[in-house]
């Protein structure tokens, strides 16, 4: 929720200090600005100090604030670095903001051209800006965007101790940036620095501070080590991953039984007539006739008898 603000001014904090998104203040009624509103940022009275207010952190996506100011009178201007505008009552106006720190003031001018400013220190979220390897022959892979986490650089021989470059980070101080192989915070300010480098196989890990959360960069790099190369290289530590099962229950529909009514089919008759076949045999009758032999008397039934056949 945005703060709404009156008659104020935000006192300097500390960069490396995050601001918490704090309630807003009841404003005060004195002043020729009844309220100042910030879209993505809580404004703060300082204590003590009027017409000074700190703003909540800005999220580092965001390259503007909604600043509206009510006055009743008058004219208002608002400035910020070297962009400006006007302001006028009840408006929202788009306010660029940089990384880190920014100092934005808001003018009244009344009628009788009597002046009034509001201060307003606010930061958007930092991020590590560039990594300019120094030494020669040593090149960074891919080249350094603040979005990709993962590099390499050049092997280098065992003579070659450490690798020489200049940071870059929003914050150009100390308290945002440092690295696993390097000396204190890191920050342009500072000039060139130098990554020390072990034998064998390096894995050096950047670490940034972007508004109250750290952004992780690893650098491999492998040195030879006397007389033999280095055998691993950098490797990114595991993140920690969490899994979520999700249980889903199916109720089936009831059981269907479903009747198929009987089907009857009717076969026509059919009728096959074969002709009938008469075969006539002839009949064959046998006639028997007794032969009498001559030297017989005629009346014996021993005699032979003979077949003959008739047809």
């Amino acid at each position: 929720m945005a703060a709404v603000i009156g008659l104020l001014s935000v006192t300097y904090v500390a960069s490396n200090s995050y601001l918490s998104a704090s309630p807003a203040r009841a404003a005060s009624t004195s002043g020729p600005i009844s309220s100042i509103d910030f879209s993505n940022s809580t404004l703060n009275e300082r204590s003590g100090q009027s017409q000074i207010f700190d703003g909540s952190l800005i999220p580092g996506a965001d390259a503007t604030t909604g600043v509206t100011a009510t006055f009743s009178s008058g004219t208002a201007t608002w400035v910020n670095g070297t962009s400006n505008g006007s302001l006028t009552s009840g408006v929202t106006s788009q306010v660029p903001v940089k990384r880190a720190q920014n100092t934005i003031l808001i003018t009244h001018t009344a009628p009788d051209t009597t002046q009034t400013v509001y201060t307003i220190y606010v930061q958007r979220a930092g991020q590590f800006e560039n990594l300019e390897i120094r030494t020669p022959g040593v090149t960074l892979t891919p080249a350094f965007d603040p979005s990709i986490h993962n590099y390499t650089m050049t092997d280098v021989p065992y003579s070659v101790t450490s690798i020489a470059y200049i940071a870059t980070h929003s914050y150009n101080e100390a308290g945002f940036l440092d690295c696993s192989q390097c000396s204190w915070w890191q920050y342009k300010e500072r000039g060139q620095q130098t990554m020390s480098l072990n034998n064998g196989a390096n894995c050096i890990t950047w670490n940034s501070n972007v508004g109250g959360s750290t952004e992780y960069y690893y650098i491999a790099v492998n040195r030879d080590s006397a007389g033999s190369p280095p055998t691993g290289n950098c490797v990114k530590p595991v993140p920690t991953t969490t899994t979520t099962t999700t249980t889903t229950t199916t109720t089936l529909a009831p059981e269907t039984t479903t009747t198929v009514p009987e089907a009857t089919t009717t076969v026509p008759r059919t009728t096959t007539t074969v002709a009938r076949t008469t075969t006539t045999v002839p009949r064959t009758t046998t006639t028997v006739v007794d032969v009498v032999p001559s030297s017989g008397s005629g009346a014996s039934d021993s005699g032979i008898n003979t077949l003959i056949p008739t047809v």
